[in-house]
């Protein structure tokens, strides 16, 4: 995880995670028809049952005045 403060208006932060597991039998038929774990992405194989796959996400938020704000992410 990466937080930031490029000015006293401007913010940024991202993360980065990699997951290895172990899903019931409904979510893993899912998964060899499709190649995704549902709301993450792409798989390989773990172990002989499991699944590697990685989620990552990043934020931009502006503040131009003092009660409004953009968020972009």
């Amino acid at each position: 995880m990466v937080k930031g403060k490029v000015t006293e208006k401007l913010y940024f932060t991202t993360d980065f995670y990699e997951n290895q597991t172990f899903l019931p039998d409904y979510i893993n038929d899912f998964i060899e028809k499709n190649n995704i774990v549902p709301g993450q992405g792409l798989i390989k194989p773990f172990k002989n049952t499991g699944y590697d796959y990685a989620y990552a996400n990043g934020l931009i938020s502006y503040s131009p005045f003092k009660h409004f704000n953009f968020q972009f992410g």
